[in-house]
């Protein structure tokens, strides 16, 4: 279901942040894509799609997600990043 979850990955991205209804499930309907493309069998473009929206995210939902397992570099990144702020950190 690669090219599926391709497809919807691509169909939902946004690129102003509104807090609103409809957004907030295309954010969330995106980020599961994200999360099954990244433990598929493409490992290269499932890094590519998670650093990519890690470095082009503008909210802090989209960068969660691409806190993903094995992704030692961006977490180490978002760590550098967020230190000085508790809150984030511990969420």
């Amino acid at each position: 279901m690669a090219a599926e979850f391709v497809a919807v990955y691509h169909a939902n991205k946004m690129t102003k942040y509104r807090i609103d209804h409809g957004d907030i499930a295309k954010r969330s309907l995106r980020n599961r894509c994200l999360f099954y493309l990244a433990f598929g069998h493409d490992k290269q473009q499932a890094d590519k799609y998670v650093t990519e929206q890690y470095y082009q995210a503008n909210n802090m939902t989209d960068t969660m997600a691409a806190q993903l397992p094995g992704c030692q570099q961006l977490m180490a990144e978002f760590e550098q990043r967020w230190r000085h702020y508790g809150l984030i950190i511990d969420k």
